[in-house]
């Protein structure tokens, strides 16, 4: 099952990547939301192969998250996998340079269940899909806007 969403932000490739890059920051913004976060030793979060562990309360019930940076391309892509339980998810962000002050973010998350109960889950999911779907696309929107806020104030 695939989720995808794209959003036009009015701010510099640079700006843009650094700021999806900004993981410290989404860290703390699971912490707000009441996730466990905890990233796992390595050299830098920014270098493939980073890794997470993320406790929280997704469609009612506690889960447990590996998330991997897998990739990590300054200034145009940042992947990720992630699982959960018997759910594998790819996770990509991509940056196209649109002008010196323009930048299209596309953001893709595909689910794989690999066992019943996830396929159970994800069936849920599609249920659901709409509202995921707008869900998703005003939390890019929102973190876009945030990115011009920070442009034009930089």
């Amino acid at each position: 099952m695939k989720f995808a969403s794209s959003t036009d932000i009015e701010a510099p490739l640079d700006h843009t990547f650094n700021a999806f890059a900004n993981f410290e920051l989404f860290e703390k913004m699971g912490v707000k939301s009441g996730a466990a976060v905890r990233r796992l030793e390595c050299a830098s979060p920014r270098d493939p192969g980073a890794q997470w562990q993320i406790d929280a309360k997704i469609r009612g019930k506690q889960r447990h998250i590996e998330l991997e940076l897998t990739s990590f391309d300054r200034p145009e892509f940042i992947g990720f996998k992630a699982r959960t339980g018997g759910v594998k998810a790819l996770i990509k962000i991509d940056l196209i340079f649109l002008s010196a002050r323009h930048t299209r973010a596309n953001l893709q998350l595909d689910l794989n269940p690999k066992t019943i109960s996830a396929r159970l889950f994800v069936q849920g999911v599609k249920l659901v899909k709409k509202r995921v779907d707008v869900k998703i696309e005003k939390g890019l929107k929102k973190f876009g806007n945030s990115i011009e806020l920070s442009s034009r104030s930089a």
